[in-house]
């Protein structure tokens, strides 16, 4: 009862758009999502009919835009459920794709989705899954961090495994931290920072246009300055090579203060702003004044901008904050022979080789690309084993990109030969009729058959191909090479069968 009305029990719950049932199957989700698509499609369907001139280009935009777009809301919730339950989305999806470059209705999914540069709902679904990693590891929810972390720990073997568990199972396998960067609270608001936190005079002398003497003159000046009222310099520096990530924070005089080893997935940016860190906590453990000098413009501005909520940053601007007395991050220029920032940089660079601390920083920006990284090699690699012929002429398996201004029916014969399906050779499919042989040497007919082996041909493919392998002129999307293949068929009053 809730205020003298008896509480209703049903079988499922529609909450934020997503139906959830009691057993949690998302049967009726991927129902609902069907009839939203059929609905769609329509769309589609119109936009694609013999009558439109749009071209290939606007057509895949506008099948994002108005069903992957619809797939993708709340996908890692509803996308791991049962296989049956989710090909009742599939269906509209592949065919909208594939109206949308109009290929032939028997073309394999697979190759009409690389062809359009969409990914399968599967392939989605794994990406969108493991993209909330970087939110997962550094979440400041306490709930969802306690159910994050505790999830390393469980070893039972789910027969559907959830979200969470996916997530750190692959975290598992790429040895991302399970502890990410947690920002402090700050008792002061971000845009109490002043201007009088950090010094980037040197930054108006262009640094290209100006003699490296006289920049290190003026470095020489300033920090005469700042030791006048008993400022101790300090510098600090990263380094990012193929396979590790460094910093160093350094004494004027070249003695090491700090220095660690990042993940390797690491960015140089986030080097150097862990050395800032470092820089500041020592600054906060030691009495005295401390001037930080750095050559990352970049880390100087991102703190600035107190609308980035990076936690490394916000780490950064509290210590800034709350010791807006003692600290000032100096921006000097790099390479012109200021001695300190050689010894941090000569420090930085030799971290890798020494043994310092490892420490586990899991920027989310860094995870985010490490993350698609290691997905878009996973793909590379699954492409390149299927034994398609389609392989050969899209090794990558990228986006084809015709000319906008090539008629829609010439760039239809280009996909379909690409493929390998038309309606010539793959009609029978549909029909149910018998396959038929050649028109012209009565031999096993496919699209490869009849541009590159029939032999009644031969004299026809010299002509217009001339020296050119059919195969370079299918890989190659060009103005030119689309005519020539159209002119092929053309000549062979084939182009309506294609």
């Amino acid at each position: 009862m809730f205020k003298n009305k008896p509480i209703e029990i049903v079988n499922d719950l529609k909450i934020l758009g997503i139906i959830f049932d009691k057993r949690f199957t998302f049967r009726k989700q991927c129902i609902s999502i069907r009839k939203n698509l059929a609905a769609r499609l329509n769309i589609i369907k119109y936009l694609t009919s013999n009558k439109s001139f749009i071209n290939i280009h606007t057509l895949i935009n506008v099948t994002r835009a108005l069903i992957l777009s619809k797939i993708d809301y709340g996908l890692p919730i509803y996308g791991w459920c049962a296989n049956t339950n989710l090909n009742q989305i599939n269906a509209p999806y592949h065919q909208a794709v594939r109206r949308s470059i109009n290929a032939f209705p028997t073309s394999p999914v697979k190759c009409v989705l690389a062809e359009a540069g969409l990914p399968s709902i599967k392939d989605r679904l794994r990406d969108a899954t493991y993209k909330l990693i970087p939110k997962l590891v550094n979440s400041q929810n306490k709930i969802l961090n306690t159910e994050f972390i505790n999830a390393f720990t469980h070893k039972r073997n789910y027969k559907k495994k959830s979200t969470i568990r996916r997530c750190v199972s692959y975290c598992e396998m790429l040895q991302i931290s399970k502890h990410g960067t947690k920002a402090k609270t700050s008792q002061k608001s971000p845009w109490m920072l002043e201007s009088s936190s950090y010094d980037i005079t040197l930054h108006k002398n262009n640094k290209n246009d100006v003699n490296p003497v006289i920049h290190r003159k003026l470095f020489h000046d300033l920090s005469i300055s700042y030791k006048n009222q008993n400022w101790n310099m300090i510098f600090t520096d990263g380094s990012k090579t193929e396979f590790t990530t460094t910093f160093a924070v350094v004494h004027e005089d070249g003695s090491l203060i700090a220095g660690g080893i990042l993940e390797p997935y690491c960015s140089i940016f986030t080097a150097e702003a862990t050395a800032f860190k470092q820089a500041l906590d020592l600054a906060s453990h030691n009495k005295g004044k401390f001037a930080i000098c750095t050559d990352s413009m970049s880390v100087i501005e991102a703190v600035k901008n107190i609308y980035n909520n990076n936690p490394l940053l916000n780490n950064i601007r509290n210590f800034l904050l709350r010791y807006s007395k003692k600290t000032k991050l100096i921006w000097t220029p790099s390479h012109i022979g200021i001695s300190g920032n050689e010894f941090a940089d000569s420090a930085a660079r030799s971290a890798g080789k020494a043994a310092y601390l490892n420490f586990h920083t899991t920027e989310p920006k860094d995870l985010s690309n490490y993350i698609a990284h290691s997905l878009a090699e996973k793909k590379e690699i699954e492409w390149q084993q299927d034994p398609h012929r389609y392989v050969t002429l899209n090794p990558k398996g990228t986006r084809a990109t015709y000319p906008r201004t090539t008629p829609r029916q010439q760039s239809t014969i280009m996909v379909r030969l690409r493929i390998g399906h038309s309606k010539l050779t793959h009609e029978h499919l549909l029909t149910g009729t018998p396959k038929k042989p050649c028109p012209f040497c009565k031999g096993l007919l496919s699209t490869d058959h009849l541009i590159h082996d029939c032999k009644k041909l031969k004299s026809t493919r010299e002509r217009i191909f001339g020296q050119v392998a059919p195969s370079d002129l299918l890989t190659n999307i060009t103005k030119t090479n689309i005519d020539i293949i159209n002119q092929f068929f053309k000549e062979l009053d084939l182009s309506k069968k294609i």
